[in-house]
C-alpha cells in the first residue's frame, strides 16, 4: 500500500515541490466535482451522534469557497463514483477515507501555503487544530 501510496504521489502535480495556485485549482476542482454528489448522499445516513455528522458536511462548501478565492468560474466536473452507501459498514469506510483525507491536507498546506498566499486554502486547512482529533 505504501508503495502504491508513493506512486500515485510522485505522480499527482499537486504533490510536486514547484506546485502552486495552478495546481490546487485543478485538484479543488476535481475534489469538488468528486465531494458534491458523494457528501450529501454520505452524511444524511443515520450516523452515531458523537461522530456530529452535520459538522463533517460541508467539505465541498469549503472546495466552493477556495475555487471562488481563485477564480473559478466553472461548474463541478461531477464524478459519480458509484459507491454503494447502502450499509453501514461501507458509509464508515468511505467516512474513514474522506475525513482521514484532513491530514494529508494539512501536509499539503504546510508545503503550499507559501505558494497560495495570502489566501489560506480552506479544504487543506480541515477543521484546523482539531483536525487530528476527528
Amino acid at each position: 500500500m505504501r508503495a502504491a501510496t508513493s506512486d500515485l504521489d510522485a505522480r499527482l502535480l499537486l504533490a510536486r515541490p514547484d506546485a502552486g495556485a495552478r495546481e490546487y485549482l485543478s485538484y479543488a476542482a476535481a475534489m469538488w466535482g468528486w465531494l458534491s454528489p458523494l457528501e450529501p448522499q454520505l452524511w444524511c445516513a443515520t450516523w452515531p451522534s458523537e461522530l456530529d455528522p452535520a459538522a463533517r458536511d460541508g467539505k465541498r462548501r469549503w472546495l466552493e469557497a477556495d475555487l471562488a478565492v481563485l477564480g473559478y468560474d466553472g461548474k463541478p466536473p461531477v464524478d459519480p463514483t458509484g459507491l454503494d452507501l447502502s450499509s453501514q459498514a461501507a458509509r464508515f469506510g468511505v467516512a474513514y477515507v474522506v475525513e482521514g483525507s484532513q491530514l494529508g491536507g494539512q501536509v499539503l498546506l504546510r508545503r503550499l501555503g507559501p505558494a497560495l498566499a495570502p489566501h489560506v486554502p480552506r479544504y487543506l486547512a480541515g477543521y484546523g487544530a482539531s483536525t487530528g482529533a476527528r
